[in-house]
């Protein structure tokens, strides 16, 4: 039996199921090899699941609505053809309402074999005693909105009593950081989070790994070119549409949207930052200046109190009597984070020569994980 038991919250599954995250996928390896044991309470697997099916319902909604509206503008003969697309939109329809559909958690509960909590009289008793008392995670005395959260503790709890040590995994800081007071329970905000703490690394990093891994941040600590290309071509994906805050962008609330993202061939690498989720995959943070194309509302009168230097870079719309709808290029840096898959490396199971670890990372498969949080320089600086 696995000497850990790990147990997620819906909040640290949500949009990271299909497709998986590296770091879940790195926790399944684990899994695979016996050394951690996945566990979801039934009720986060039912949360999840019906909160896909809203999301598809609403969706689909809005998809029939817009081919109806369409509809209204096309000739006889174009409509047969988008009555047939109308078809496969109520089909679709149908299949999510089917109650034996299965949802992306359970294909990920039953590929990776994680166990399923069933709701015990236990769990009811414990959350009733927490109910009338207000301890966490209740906000308050008889917080029935917190009902559901109480259920997943009483899991978490009954867990420990059954198996010793536990990793819950959570985004709700107040269900956490009461999982966290029970005894041989560590407690986490996200599986990445889980998956670099000491309590999981030591599992993944055998001393091979450790000292292939150190080899890895002497290798990183020059850019390699594949990198500076990759970096240059897919950052602005990562973009989409991203929020942004930034005292420099002269939004009411000093916030807005990225359009786009230029950056330039100075991608810094930060290898003593570097993350090893297993095999032959490392994550590894970078920095790199960039132009952001900002898109964000201004007040007309804000605009007008600008300097001619500055609204000279803007481009403007009207957005309502009040407001422009306003775009902008401003400098900045990115920080993001960068998946490195190394082919035919296991960093655990050899010592590799800084000449095979060099052509791995040459050959490796690329992935922008994340793109963190854009900083935009002072404009008038």
């Amino acid at each position: 039996m696995p000497p850990i038991s790990l147990i997620f919250d819906s909040t640290a599954l949500q949009g990271s199921l299909d497709p998986p995250s590296q770091a879940l996928l790195a926790l399944e390896r684990l899994a695979n090899h016996n050394q951690i044991t996945l566990s979801v309470p039934d009720i986060v697997r039912r949360e999840v699941a019906s909160q896909e099916r809203d999301f598809l319902n609403s969706h689909l909604a809005e998809l029939t609505k817009s081919l109806q509206q369409v509809r209204e503008r096309l000739d006889s003969a174009d409509r047969v053809v988008l009555d047939n697309a109308r078809v496969l939109v109520d089909q679709l329809g149908s299949s999510s309402r089917s109650a034996g559909r299965l949802t992306a958690i359970d294909r990920w509960i039953a590929r990776v074999g994680a166990i399923s909590i069933p709701v015990e009289p236990a769990h009811f008793s414990s959350a009733l005693e927490d109910y009338f008392s207000g301890a966490p995670p209740f906000r308050q005395l008889r917080s029935r909105d917190d009902l559901p959260d109480a259920l997943i503790l009483g899991a978490v709890k009954s867990l420990c009593a059954s198996r010793g040590a536990v990793v819950f995994v959570s985004a709700d800081k107040r269900l956490r950081e009461a999982a966290a007071t029970l005894p041989s329970v560590e407690a986490h905000a996200t599986p990445r989070d889980a998956m670099a703490s000491a309590t999981i690394q030591h599992l993944v990093q055998a001393a091979n790994a450790v000292e292939n891994l150190d080899l890895l941040r002497r290798i990183l600590s020059t850019t390699p070119p594949s990198v500076v290309r990759f970096v240059g071509e897919h950052l602005s994906d990562a973009a989409n549409y991203q929020r942004i805050e930034s005292p420099f962008i002269p939004d009411d609330n000093n916030e807005g949207h990225l359009d786009s993202l230029d950056v330039t061939t100075d991608v810094q690498l930060l290898p003593d930052r570097l993350e090893f989720l297993g095999a032959g995959t490392v994550l590894i943070p970078f920095e790199v200046p960039c132009e952001a194309l900002v898109s964000y509302a201004i007040f007309k009168a804000d605009y007008y109190c600008l300097d001619d230097d500055r609204t000279a870079g803007i481009s403007i719309s009207d957005l309502n009597d009040h407001y422009f709808d306003a775009q902008e290029c401003l400098q900045g840096t990115a920080y993001a984070t960068l998946s490195l898959e190394l082919p035919n490396i296991d960093l655990s199971a050899q010592p590799y020569t800084e000449a095979a670890l060099q052509a791995a990372v040459m050959a490796a498969a690329l992935e922008i994980e994340a793109l963190e949080r854009v900083v935009i320089d002072d404009p008038e600086a």
